[in-house]
């Protein structure tokens, strides 16, 4: 069953009150939740309800959250603290953390608060596992020494003045490695990493007499490595010395694993603001023709129009017919390569007779656009015959020169091939507006377009690189791009042959 926790809730205005509850019931269903918003209340209910944790306002009328911070740190020290702001400059943020605040809220941020809380709770089941642990240690000084030098967890005791090491355990000793007479011989200064010595030892000074986390700090083992440690301390006395009792983790690797997160996190987020951005230009780009078939399609019936003006609208109605085909067939191959759902069938083609089709194909709608497409001049007497599918090498080939008719508005469009080792690479060179060097890749991946006034206006549904890409890697070979802004670009990809199938013509 999962535990219930009593919740003390510091805020006078019921609205953010509001929003603070359901923030906490998102993570704590089960939780009891009292609301207090002045002092009197406040420390009557802190004797007599006995919350697990206290959230509260930073500013309220006749109150405010580093008063009940206080307050409530002198009765009930273990108790997480989470202060609520509207706003917090860098000075108030260090008065509520040296004041013992567990962590502060943004208004604006609210939704961290629920992890917040979780953290708050975790880390005070932590520092009362520990405080359990320390009194144990406290009361029989033979198991104290025992538990501290074959404790896993890295330990040392220092003095509170100087910094100075007076004891320190196996792990420390392994894990730093220094050996225990050099360690004994040194300060924390000269671990700490420059210039945060000084620091500490305020951090230290300012502290209570409480268990205390002293917050995270970077140490340089013997070898120089840098790591990232969070330090907890226990005040002691030890051979006449005031010291404290300080337990180390090393977090370079949850430091690695949040920085992880959020890289995941970015990437998740950049991923749905362009599916966003996909579904509302395939909207746009599937509505257009759509729209020109029904509203040319309903005046094909109206007399006015003469059969000449009629032809013009079958001939619109064709064309839009066969683009919203074209944007039809695309969403249906990049579901099936997504799925794992294609198939091919192979068979032996003609790299130059491809190509030449090709050409043949496009070249009315080269000439109607003023340019001009070519085969490569280097093809002459070469012809490369591979085992593959001819239709999807077919589709790769069209998405590539439709995208240079697309953004070449003059020169030429240029498609050959090159048999390279056990591979034909095929290219497709236009002289058109160029892709910059930061989307040589990105351009490969599904619903990303180069998002930049200069090129929307081309329209295109942004499936055409990623079909092509992955239709590239379900025959067996690999696509890249070569481009310089407003000169050039050229696709090259390859497809695996039979050495013994190429032939000179």
């Amino acid at each position: 069953m999962n535990q219930i926790y009593r919740i003390l809730l510091v805020e006078d205005d019921l609205f953010d009150a509001e929003l603070n509850i359901r923030e906490i019931r998102k993570i704590l269903p089960d939780s009891v939740i009292e609301r207090v918003d002045n002092e009197t209340d406040f420390i009557e209910i802190l004797e007599s309800y006995n919350p697990d944790i206290i959230i509260s306002d930073f500013s309220m009328p006749s109150f405010d959250g580093l008063s009940a911070l206080n307050i409530a740190r002198e009765t009930h020290p273990i108790v997480p603290f989470i202060i609520v702001t509207g706003s917090v400059n860098e000075d108030t943020a260090v008065e509520c953390m040296k004041a013992g605040a567990t962590d502060y809220v943004l208004k604006d941020s609210l939704k961290r608060l629920g992890s917040s809380v979780l953290n708050a709770l975790e880390q005070t089941k932590i520092r009362k596992e520990r405080i359990e642990a320390f009194e144990t240690i406290k009361q029989n000084e033979a198991k104290y020494r025992y538990m501290f030098h074959n404790n896993p967890q890295l330990m040392w005791i220092v003095d509170v003045e100087t910094l100075a090491f007076l004891e320190v355990n196996e792990a420390a000793i392994r894990h730093y490695g220094y050996t225990q007479e050099e360690f004994l011989s040194m300060t924390m200064k000269d671990i700490q990493l420059a210039g945060e010595g000084e620091s500490l030892i305020q951090v230290i000074h300012s502290i209570d007499d409480q268990l205390n986390q002293v917050g995270e700090w970077t140490h340089q083992k013997k070898n120089g490595e840098l790591i990232s440690v969070e330090i907890v301390s226990y005040p002691i006395t030890y051979n006449e010395h005031v010291a404290r009792h300080v337990l180390i983790n090393d977090i370079t690797e949850r430091k690695k694993i949040e920085a992880e997160l959020i890289k995941a996190k970015e990437k998740a987020e950049e991923s749905d603001h362009l599916k966003s951005a996909f579904l509302a230009n395939m909207s746009h780009e599937i509505r257009t023709p759509l729209n020109s078939i029904i509203g040319f399609s309903e005046l094909l019936g109206d007399s006015y129009f003469e059969q000449e003006q009629k032809d013009e609208f079958i001939r619109t109605i064709i064309d839009n017919g066969n683009n919203l085909l074209v944007i039809i067939s695309d969403i249906m191959d990049f579901s099936m390569l997504e799925s794992g759902q294609m198939k091919t069938r192979n068979e032996v083609i003609s790299s130059k007779k491809l190509i030449g089709d090709l050409v043949a194909d496009y070249s009315k709608k080269a000439t109607q656009k003023g340019i001009e497409i070519r085969m490569d001049q280097l093809l002459t007497d070469t012809d490369a015959r591979i085992e593959s599918d001819p239709y999807r090498i077919n589709q790769i080939l069209r998405n590539l020169i439709d995208n240079a008719l697309k953004f070449t508005e003059e020169g030429y469009i240029e498609i050959g091939f090159k048999i390279q080792d056990d591979n034909v690479e095929f290219h497709v060179k236009d002289t058109g507006i160029g892709i910059a060097p930061e989307h040589h890749q990105t351009i490969f991946e599904r619903f990303r377009q180069v998002d930049s006034a200069r090129t929307r206006k081309y329209g295109g549904n942004g499936l055409g690189l990623a079909i092509s890409k992955n239709l590239v890697k379900l025959l067996g070979g690999d696509i890249r791009v070569e481009s310089e802004l407003n000169k050039y670009s050229d696709f090259f990809f390859t497809i695996p042959i039979n050495s013994k199938n190429q032939e000179k013509d």
